[in-house]
């Protein structure tokens, strides 16, 4: 019995000295996998966390942390395994944290949600993930209703044009949809590089993709662009430049016959010494909207927009309406002005960063509450750079999770009609000289939405030949002015048919000269009364600007009528409408000395008082110049 009792003991003894000799081989190796992280090397740390838990499976840090390696390296299910594991040998409340976050990045939002509520129970209130797991169980909720009303979405690759077995996204198309200018990782100097790709639209199906001609591309990384509408400037994010002046900044090149110029940087006020990227250029090119991690702003990273004004862009100010505590990125302004798309990971919904689109809204002069573009467009994914083409019917995108070419492929789909932008056309045409019928170079037109008084499109015209992107069906208000030339204003309704995507309207300039007549016919008044509708500053500022310009000319004011009403009263409104125009145009900085005003009331009609349109042409404003 002696005998047996002293070989058991042995046993135990020889067995624990075997036990601990594991744990300290489990802890020299989890030692090792600790150095190997802190060299950066995860191959390593890898190898030595599974033979430190080989040896000791109780080992719960080295659980934890193989499952934060492969949650890092988006091996999703075998995080979850890790942390399960962990979980099991000390219920600790920040598992439930790691277990809900890789159930959410895979889309097992059910399951997301309850480890998030464990984790809220026992997580102090000042833990920095308590705002994010609050922020996800609404996203959860969100998602799991999506996934019942899914979205229309049948996206289509572009093709082995563009996708190789590498890296393609940024898509963006130019207006007319001839040309799609693209970013691709190739191998330079033996490192990866971003650079930009062009492909022209020909039968039906996009053409290889080669490098963009001229100076554009670097040694540099290149990328998260934009094209102007006239395809002439291309606004684009480089980051770690010499001449950068903070880690990513934005740049412009402008189109020089075939090729793009070198480079511009914007310059201080766009560009900070932070992060500044992710430029979108508005139709008239006068407002660039981007994201930055700059200063005073709501979150990580804002959308921020700049005006172009006496020739230099101004301080940025906050899109606050749409930033969050999050991040907002990937901006994009369709070709109406009023439809912007952009990423978001702060808003609600389906995951990491989702696609949203907002509507500006001409009354309150701001965007409207954004929407989700919905699952299946949306996924418990990232989803970046969105670009929809002029007629709002067809979006461009980039992505690593549907089956394509390569690591990662450009598709494009249709959108549904509640996410999507105004139709757009060109208007288009030459502005002439009326006598010689010859382009007029150096001049300019300005084109406004007599609805919401908002100027859309004021470009200088260099050759006589202009062509602006507008929104179809709606009536538009139209100032052109030329050296040495009168202005001339129109009002015209905009509508293409189904076959053209654009309208040809010339205009035709009188020379300048003494004795000449010129019709103001966006001046607006309230009906019967003598107060300008602010629909009409817009006409009034332009010719504000124009006697500035042409100081040696005085000028009378004549106010003409319809003849609804009796002659005596249309008399008299002729005379005051006169009067309101002249002393607009004092306020704004004319001198009185060089202004007459007079009233013809209804005796001088330029059409028959028979149709509505007639008189509306009658009751008008003319310049004499004298």
């Amino acid at each position: 019995m002696r005998k047996l009792l002293l070989l058991s003991l042995f046993f135990l003894l020889s067995t624990s000295s075997i036990y601990s000799q594991e744990e300290d081989m489990a802890d020299k190796f989890f030692q090792k996998a600790k150095v190997s992280l802190r060299a950066r090397d995860v191959v390593k740390a890898e190898e030595y966390l599974q033979k430190t838990v080989f040896l000791n499976p109780e080992k719960f840090d080295a659980h934890v942390i193989l499952g934060d390696i492969h949650y890092t390296s988006k091996e999703y299910k075998l995080a979850i395994k890790s942390y399960q594991i962990a979980y099991s040998i000390s219920s600790k409340y920040f598992i439930n944290y790691k277990l809900a976050n890789s159930y959410f990045v895979q889309g097992e939002y059910s399951k997301a949600k309850e480890n998030y509520i464990l984790y809220l129970k026992e997580a102090p209130k000042n833990n920095k993930g308590v705002k994010i797991a609050n922020h996800r169980i609404k996203n959860c909720d969100f998602a799991e209703e999506a996934m019942k009303n899914p979205v229309e979405f049948n996206p289509n690759n572009v093709g082995v044009g563009i996708n190789t077995a590498g890296y393609e996204y940024n898509p963006v198309v130019s207006v007319d949809g001839s040309t799609l200018i693209y970013t691709g990782i190739r191998i330079k100097n033996g490192r990866r590089v971003e650079d930009f790709f062009v492909s022209k639209f020909d039968n039906g199906k996009w053409g290889r993709g080669v490098p963009l001609p001229g100076n554009i591309n670097t040694n540099e990384n290149e990328g998260a662009h934009c094209i102007s509408m006239d395809g002439k400037f291309l606004y684009f994010t480089s980051c770690g430049r010499e001449e950068g002046l903070g880690s990513c900044d934005i740049y412009v090149s402008i189109k020089q016959g075939a090729v793009w110029s070198k480079p511009i940087n914007l310059g201080r006020g766009v560009n900070t010494k932070v992060w500044d990227a992710h430029p979108a250029i508005s139709p008239d090119g006068n407002t660039l909207i981007f994201s930055s991690t700059r200063r005073k702003g709501k979150g990580g990273k804002d959308l921020w927009f700049s005006k172009f004004e006496n020739g230099k862009w101004i301080e940025p100010i906050n899109l606050k309406e749409l930033n969050t505590e999050g991040n907002e990125v990937t901006p994009f302004l369709h070709a109406d002005g009023k439809t912007l798309y952009f990423s978001s990971d702060g808003l609600v919904g389906m995951g990491g960063t989702d696609f949203f689109v907002s509507y500006f809204d001409d009354i309150s002069k701001k965007w409207c509450e954004p929407i989700n573009l919905g699952y299946k467009i949306n996924s418990s994914g990232d989803e970046y750079s969105l670009m929809v083409t002029r007629d709002g019917k067809s979006a461009y995108f980039s992505t690593d999770i549907l089956d394509g070419y390569g690591e990662m492929d450009i598709f494009n789909f249709e959108l549904s009609d509640n996410v999507r932008g105004n139709n757009t056309a060109y208007l288009k045409g030459n502005i002439l000289d009326k006598v010689s019928k010859k382009n007029i170079p150096n001049s300019r037109i300005s084109i406004v939405d007599l609805k919401s008084t908002e100027a859309v499109h004021s470009v200088f015209v260099e050759n006589g030949k202009y062509q602006a992107l507008l929104p179809t069906g709606k009536v538009y208000a139209a100032v052109v002015k030329a050296p040495g030339h009168m202005l001339v204003s129109e009002t015209f309704e905009f509508v293409t048919d189904t076959l053209k995507n654009f309208v040809e309207k010339n205009f035709y300039l009188q020379r300048l000269k003494k004795g000449r007549r010129m019709n103001l016919n966006n001046i607006n008044f309230e009906s019967g009364e003598s107060t300008i509708l602010e629909e009409s500053y817009f006409e009034l500022d332009i010719l504000v600007s124009y006697l500035k310009d042409h100081s040696n000319f005085k000028i009378k004011i004549i106010g003409h009528t319809d003849n609804v009403g009796s002659e005596e009263n249309n008399q008299l409104l002729s005379e005051k409408r006169a009067s309101s125009v002249k002393y607009y145009l004092y306020e704004k900085g004319v001198d009185l000395k060089r202004m007459r005003s007079y009233g013809r009331g209804e005796s001088k009609p330029i059409s028959k008082n028979i149709t509505e349109e007639n008189r509306k042409k009658n009751r008008r404003t003319e310049i004499l110049l004298y």
